[in-house]
């Protein structure tokens, strides 16, 4: 089994590094038109060749994940097409025209419908071939050249990519062909899908590419570092999907898809800009308002003759304006820090040594 989670591994990190492009360029969506529509590429170049395990599948799928780029390209910007509504209408027609294609055609050349979209990666180790006297399922073999060529290229054109991802005007001006750039982008991404197809499936593929590259981009905006966490994401997300269908007997790649939604929601709810981390960095910034507040109080009666009533333990709410509950919870947490304490003999409120230090600092940043 060890063997079907390295197909797994491998799948989720070519697709985190292409997905990693998507999302920065704002075409997650061109994802699933790629993962559908070169199904109509594989089944017209069977046609031609007659052998589905003919490596010219793999290209002809490529090719027409090209041409389904083009076609979007062209509709939205030709016909005035919105980008979403012309990737709605090409991928449906080309995924349509392939399932019909193979339901009429082809049901008995082993181009199953159910498989391609929604994979079974279980079966990938039976596939084998030798490499130097070593068995390997064929999987393995063709997702690590993937893997190797994706690094190689992206290492060769890493700056070109980079200025053309984030700013496509500084790379023209730069001399930077944004539209080979593109579409060598396309091509592959084409390719990393056809290469997962029989392993996670068409449907499946979607959220590898796009979940650890939506989860990683929320934690970092420096792209190396966002290539190599949106990878360590689809890692952990394969271990937890591997994991979970062992353990219940259940689809492997859809456990792993599903770990992908829920590793981003915790992103989404745990990260610097989270819901949760959010509402604490507000109550902190509230509590320190109100810390502010009842130091510049004390502070500006702790001498006079009035501090009795001022500041008193019964009274000092009335002054403040809050409840008796609310300044006892927010004068509470200045008694804990050291900064106030409570004159036990007359019963108010006073600095310390540490709140007097603080009070001072804080007059001077608000200039008061």
């Amino acid at each position: 089994m060890y063997e079907v989670l390295i197909i797994l591994i491998l799948a989720s990190t070519l697709c985190a590094i292409n997905g990693t492009f998507l999302v920065l360029r704002g075409i997650s969506m061109i994802a699933d038109a790629i993962s559908h529509s070169v199904l109509l590429g594989i089944v017209l170049t069977f046609f031609i060749v007659r052998d589905v395990g003919s490596p010219l599948l793999m290209v002809g799928a490529a090719l027409f994940g090209l041409l389904t780029v083009y076609s979007v390209e062209k509709i939205s910007t030709k016909l005035k097409v919105h980008k979403d509504d012309a990737i709605g209408i090409v991928y449906t027609i080309f995924f349509a025209l392939a399932i019909v294609l193979i339901s009429k055609f082809i049901r008995n050349a082993h181009i199953d419908t159910e498989i391609v979209l929604l994979g079974e990666i279980l079966f990938q180790p039976l596939n084998r071939m030798d490499i130097l006297g070593i068995s390997l399922p064929v999987k393995t073999v063709h997702m690590s050249v993937l893997l190797i060529i994706n690094i190689i290229i992206l290492a060769l054109f890493y700056k070109e990519v980079k200025i053309a991802t984030f700013d496509e005007e500084y790379a023209k001006l730069s001399g930077v062909k944004i539209k080979i750039i593109f579409y060598t982008l396309m091509f592959i991404t084409s390719i990393n899908a056809v290469a997962s197809f029989d392993a996670i499936g068409a449907i499946l593929v979607i959220s590898f590419m796009i979940a650890p590259a939506a989860s990683s981009y929320l934690l970092t905006k420096d792209l190396k570092y966002t290539l190599l966490v949106a990878v360590l994401y689809g890692v952990i997300n394969s271990l937890i999907g591997y994991i979970f269908a062992l353990q219940y007997n259940v689809s492997m790649a859809g456990s792993a898809a599903l770990a992908g939604l829920l590793t981003f929601l915790l992103t989404v709810v745990f990260y610097k800009g989270g819901i949760i981390t959010t509402i604490i960095l507000r109550r902190k910034k509230l509590q320190n308002l109100y810390s502010t507040v009842i130091l510049m109080h004390i502070y500006n009666h702790y001498k006079d003759e009035d501090r009795f009533i001022e500041l008193g333990r019964d009274s000092i709410s009335k002054h403040l304006g809050w409840t008796n509950t609310e300044t006892e919870k927010r004068i509470k947490t200045l008694l804990d820090s050291g900064d106030v304490k409570l004159d036990d003999k007359n019963n108010y409120y006073t600095l310390t040594e540490s709140g007097l230090k603080r009070t001072e600092k804080l007059r001077t940043e608000y200039n008061y």
